[in-house]
This record gives C-alpha cells, sequence and structure tokens, in this order.
C-alpha cells in the first residue's frame, strides 16, 4: 500500500496515512492511479447517489410530490439538524411512512447541538435522527412500489437492494453478480466493488445522454439535488459539503475513508479509499491529486488547514500528501 498523506509532529512521521487511487476519463481509461484499483472495497455511503436512481428512474418524486430538498436528503448522510429533521418529516407526512417502518435502532443524531436541545426538550431517540435516514425512505418507497410490505426493505432479497445492485451495476458499467454485498452499520447491505468501476460510476453521473432518456433525468435531478443542496446531503462544515459548493463537482463520502466525485466539464470519474479510514485526510487527498491531473484547486483553498494542532489548538506539526 502506498502512503498518500503523512501527519508530521516536530521533526518526525507520526501517521501514515495509506490507500489507493483510480482516476478514469470519459473513455473509461485510466489517466491516474495508485494501489490495486481492482480490490473490491465497500462504497459505504458513496453509493447513495446511486440508490437514489431508482426511485428517480420510477417516478416516484413525482409521485409524492417531493421537493429538490427532499430528493437531497434522501441522498444525504446529514448530521442530524433541526433543517435536516424537517425535511425528513415533510417526506413522512407526504409518504405516510411511520417512524416504526424504518429498521434501524431509534438514536440520537451527531450533531451535538440538535442531540442537546432534543435532551432538553424531552424529545426520545428516533430512527429518522440517524444520519442514513433519508437513505431508508428512499428504499422503503422503492420497495413500497413493488409490495405491500415494504418494511422488508433492508433484506438482501428485497426489491429495494435488487434495483439498487442493479443501478449501481448499470452505472459502473459491470456485471451485478459480481457486486458483493455486506451488510452496512445502518443495517441495509452495502456493496462492495473495485475502485476503478466506482470511477467509472462517478463519470457516468457527469454524462445526460446516456441512451435510456429516463436514466438521464434521474442523473440531472441527482446533480440538481447535490449542487442546490450540499449542506441538506452532508451539514455544515463537512468536507464533502465543501467540496460540492464547486458547481463542477458530483461528490459523496463514505466511512472509513471513501471518497468518490465526478469533474463534470472534464467527464472524470475519481474514486479513493484511505485504508486508516481517516476522513479527516480528505481534503489533503483531493488538494493534492488536483495538482496531479492540473485542476484547479482555488475553491478548495479557504477549507484547507495544513497545520496539525494538538487540544490546545497549537500549531505541533502538518499534514502532507507525498503521492
Amino acid at each position: 500500500m502506498e502512503t498518500l498523506v503523512v501527519a508530521k509532529r516536530g521533526s518526525l512521521d507520526e501517521v501514515y496515512h495509506t490507500g489507493s487511487i483510480c482516476v478514469v476519463n470519459k473513455d473509461n481509461k485510466i489517466i491516474y492511479s495508485i494501489g490495486d484499483v481492482q480490490q473490491n472495497i465497500f462504497m459505504r455511503s458513496t453509493s447513495k447517489v446511486f440508490q437514489i436512481l431508482p426511485f428517480l428512474y420510477y417516478g416516484l418524486e413525482k409521485k409524492y410530490q417531493l421537493s429538490l430538498k427532499e430528493i437531497a436528503i434522501m441522498i444525504s448522510s446529514h448530521i442530524g439538524s433541526l433543517e435536516h429533521i424537517d425535511v425528513l418529516k415533510s417526506i413522512m407526512e407526504k409518504t405516510g411512512v411511520k417512524e416504526s417502518d424504518f429498521c434501524i435502532k431509534p438514536a440520537y443524531p451527531i450533531s451535538f447541538e440538535s442531540t442537546k436541545y432534543f435532551i432538553e426538550n424531552g424529545i426520545a431517540p428516533s430512527p429518522i435522527f440517524h444520519m442514513c435516514s433519508g437513505k431508508h425512505l428512499g428504499l422503503m418507497l422503492v420497495e413500497k412500489e413493488f409490495r405491500a410490505d415494504y418494511q422488508k426493505y433492508y433484506e438482501e432479497s428485497s426489491y429495494a437492494t435488487k434495483e439498487s445492485m442493479k443501478f449501481i451495476a448499470l452505472m459502473a458499467e459491470m456485471k451485478q453478480d459480481k457486486i458483493i454485498v455486506g451488510l452496512d452499520g445502518c443495517g441495509v447491505p452495502v456493496f462492495g466493488l473495485p475502485l476503478y468501476h466506482a470511477a467509472i460510476a462517478f463519470k457516468n453521473l457527469t454524462f445526460t445522454n446516456h441512451s435510456d432518456n429516463k436514466l438521464n433525468e434521474a442523473i440531472k435531478i441527482v446533480n440538481e439535488a447535490i449542487s442546490t443542496y450540499p449542506e441538506i446531503v452532508r451539514g455544515k462544515d463537512y468536507f464533502c459539503t465543501y467540496h460540492n459548493y464547486d458547481s463542477n463537482v458530483i461528490g459523496k463520502d463514505g466511512a472509513h475513508g471513501y471518497y468518490a466525485f465526478g469533474l463534470k466539464k472534464e467527464h472524470l470519474g475519481i474514486a479513493f479509499k484511505l485504508f486508516s479510514g481517516d476522513m479527516n485526510m480528505f481534503p489533503y487527498v483531493v488538494n493534492h491529486l488536483y495538482s496531479k491531473i492540473n485542476y484547479s484547486n482555488d475553491k478548495l483553498l479557504p477549507y484547507l488547514k495544513f497545520e496539525y494542532l494538538n487540544d490546545n489548538e497549537q500549531v505541533i506539526g502538518e499534514y502532507e500528501a507525498i503521492f
């Protein structure tokens, strides 16, 4: 494994963040890579941008009269802000989905401010406070189109899972039976595939001229939802949010060091995995990668903080991308 980022404390290297990177062009040719890009790796929440596609492909956003913001929350790994929760409740009111329908264990949000508010106001933990609840709503509603007992949407044999796999395989240009299935942190199936095919999938999100017009419309909506509501898709002060402020980017982070994005004008797809699992290293990888593929990092500069700080916010070293 190659080191992508090193954390330096004083004169010594303290932590090495190893990983793999794959960048493909519009013809699926690898134009930059590090590590084994054919290794199967679980996409984690990065797959949410594709799991929403069947929901949109079958026109369910029209059936339930959902707004672009409501679609964005269904792609999200939200922090559970009060705004996030309001959007989720709006979808539930429109669709008739109940809290008891979720397979997620009740929890408090990852947002400290929201959790503090709910506790102080005597509000109990809820499955909709979980960061993946928007995805679960989308999966439930896809399942509901095929069978009445949609509460089994979380099963590997469910229609929602099969549709997710079908669209991931379609976008990644690979055989569906080659996708590795595991169980994600939120209780639904998670999908593993090579970084190479994940990069292809994100490259295909930069095109809306596929042979299937319904797919083109679904992709267009995904792009609009993420670029219009990046803070709904993630939350304030997260790299994924800041990265999507660049209207030429469509990106999504995943747990344990997975990140992927497309560059729309250039029709490039990028996927990488940090095996340390440290998502705080994402901006350093992306910034350095931009220099490798000659893409401007102007929109990233305000976010980048190369100083390595201790608990007293003293500079004790620096982060450096070295690939």
